[in-house]
């Protein structure tokens, strides 16, 4: 019947419309095209460096004489994620898409497509070199937006300095005699950041540009598993004197675990700072998260 022949038609212009692409090399049918002047290279590298500072500290007496509690926090994490562009897509993974968007996107995308091949077979008729040179001009120029980019590999450094003085008072022990019921803790830890003897980071990098719009959103990676020493050394009867090996990390109660969106045009070179209010490891007491980052594509 006519209509389907219609049909036949479609499916077989679509078909051949692919496979002369996929002759010269192309990495996709139209939406998976290099279409974009800014993107990267496909398998180009990007790197994403973050250094995250931990900082808090204070000196708690309350009114009541409880207790009398000293601590000091500076932890830093540096974290640098080496980058795999991948091929530029029409509908965005890690930015907020529309709902619908991918149905509307893939039915313009077969429209497209059927028109550009029927024009291509106008002009050629059956030669085919001239059909690979018109599918290729038609998918230079076509539609994408949004290129991702994920990990390939990641290294790091950190350092780890935590000191707390902890007197906690009752009948036998008041602030005049504190040094009676007191301890000293301290965390410290100090070393490269490599995966070559098993994982040391939480999550890995990700980051997706949006070449129209100028937008980038970045997942970073978290550093943890990291080796620290915890030494107590006490004159309190109920806490003991000694030495444990536990493991410290960049993600700390209140950190953000989500993407987050910089508006930076090009997105070539663009660095920015996250600064979030977090929870220590030592005491579980106020903090300041600071996450500098900086992220480089070709």
């Amino acid at each position: 019947s006519g209509a389907g022949a219609s049909r036949l038609e479609h499916h077989y212009m679509r078909h051949h419309f692919c496979l002369s692409v996929a002759a010269v090399g192309a990495a996709a049918c139209l939406s998976q095209s290099a279409a974009a002047a800014d993107a990267s290279p496909v398998k180009s590298t990007a790197t994403l460096t973050v250094v995250y500072e931990v900082k808090g500290g204070g000196d708690d007496i309350p009114q009541s004489h409880e207790r009398h509690v000293r601590w000091s926090i500076n932890d830093r994490y540096e974290a640098k994620s080496t980058m795999e562009a991948a091929v530029v897509q029409a509908v965005g993974v890690m930015h907020p898409q529309p709902e619908g968007a991918g149905a509307q996107i893939d039915e313009n995308d077969q429209a497209a497509m059927m028109a550009l091949a029927m024009g291509a077979q106008a002009k050629c008729g059956a030669d085919a070199d001239c059909l690979q040179r018109e599918m290729m001009k038609a998918i230079t120029g076509s539609a994408g937006s949004y290129q991702g980019f994920s990990g390939t590999s990641q290294t790091g450094s950190y350092s780890i300095d935590e000191k707390a003085y902890q007197a906690y008072f009752d009948a036998a022990c008041s602030l005049k005699n504190e040094a009676a019921c007191a301890y000293d803790t301290t965390v410290t830890g100090a070393g490269q950041i490599s995966e070559k003897d098993g994982p040391r980071f939480l999550y890995g990098a990700r980051a997706e540009v949006d070449l129209e719009a100028g937008t980038l959103m970045i997942a970073v990676p978290w550093p943890g598993y990291l080796k620290a020493t915890k030494t107590v050394t006490s004159a309190s009867k109920e806490i003991e004197t000694g030495t444990t090996q536990i493991e410290r990390g960049a993600l700390l109660s209140g950190g953000k675990r989500d993407a987050f969106k910089a508006t930076c045009g090009a997105c070539k070179n663009v660095s920015g700072t996250e600064t979030v209010a977090v929870k220590d490891e030592l005491l579980g007491r106020d903090a300041t998260l600071t996450m500098r980052w900086t992220f480089s594509r070709q």
